[in-house]
């Protein structure tokens, strides 16, 4: 579970008030938050654990960046394709982000209602934050 701790801790970091007393300047928090969204990005990109993808998540879901969160369901999605509530916590976040993604969540749905789940899948993969 490297990832997931990684992710814990830039969690962490990043939920920091800087302006609050703790034992990190602002410029040591940025460094930290930095450094580890760069190394969650290479392991993300890399990796071939989809368990541990979806434990991340379910765990962290809404607590990253939309970007960091549509980059790790996109691997989990070039990973497998089968995962049919992993799709609809996709469709929750699409959701969240906004009303940009309503013809894609209508057509995922559809996919989902046709047992098109290998189709849905790829139709996730295709969208970008």
């Amino acid at each position: 579970m490297e990832i997931y701790n990684m992710i814990e801790e830039y969690v962490k970091y990043e939920r920091m008030d800087i302006n609050s007393q703790t034992e990190y300047s602002p410029e040591d928090i940025k460094i930290k938050i930095d450094y580890l969204r760069k190394k969650i990005k290479e392991k993300v990109l890399r990796t071939m654990n989809t368990k541990e993808l979806k434990s991340i998540l379910y765990d962290f879901k809404l607590a990253l960046t939309p970007s960091e969160e549509f980059m790790i369901y996109n691997r989990f999605f070039h990973l497998t394709k089968k995962d049919k509530k992993v799709i609809e916590s996709f469709i929750d976040v699409l959701y969240f982000w906004g009303p940009d993604y309503d013809n894609e969540i209508e057509k995922i749905n559809k996919l989902l209602e046709e047992n098109e789940i290998e189709k849905a899948s790829e139709m996730c993969m295709d969208i970008k934050y």
